[in-house]
C-alpha cells in the first residue's frame, strides 16, 4: 500500500533527539524545488546534497519537489538529509512504507546515498518546546 502524497516522516535534529516533522510533496511539470523551514542559502545546499544522494542510489529525482520542515530550523543540519530523501522516495512511490508516521530517521546521508553516521540505541526522542 502506498502512502498518499504528501509523505510525512520525522527526524532527530541538531545532534540531539529532538523531533522535527518532514513533509514531502512531489509532482510532474516544470522542474522546481522548494524547501521551507531552513534559511535560503542552507536550503540550496540541502537540495544539492539530497538530490545527489537520491540519484546516486539509483532512484529517480522528481520534476517538482516541495519539502517542509516543522518546526523551523535556524540552521542547516545534515541529519535532516536522510529524512528529506526518504520523504521524496515515499512521495513518489519509489519506496513503499505503511509506517512512515511512526518512523524516526537518525543518521546522516552521504552524497553516494549511504548512511554515514548511524546512531546506536538512542534515548527516547523528546519534542522540541516552542
Amino acid at each position: 500500500m502506498l502512502i498518499p502524497d504528501p509523505a510525512t516522516l520525522r527526524a532527530a535534529v541538531c545532534g540531539q533527539l529532538e523531533l522535527a516533522r518532514v513533509t514531502a510533496h512531489t509532482s510532474s511539470g516544470t522542474p522546481r524545488f522548494g524547501l521551507t523551514g531552513l534559511p535560503a542559502p542552507d536550503a540550496r545546499h540541502t537540495r544539492d546534497r539530497v538530490r545527489a544522494a537520491v540519484i546516486n542510489s539509483g532512484f529517480r529525482w522528481p520534476d517538482r519537489v516541495q519539502l517542509a520542515i516543522d518546526p523551523r530550523s535556524r540552521r542547516s543540519d545534515t541529519g535532516l538529509d536522510l529524512t528529506l530523501a526518504l520523504g521524496v522516495l515515499v512521495a513518489t512511490g519509489q519506496l513503499v512504507s505503511e509506517a512512515t508516521p511512526e518512523v524516526v530517521c537518525i543518521g546522516e546521508l552521504g552524497l553516494d546515498g549511504r548512511i554515514v553516521t548511524p546512531v546506536r540505541r538512542p534515548d527516547a526522542p523528546r519534542r522540541r518546546r516552542p
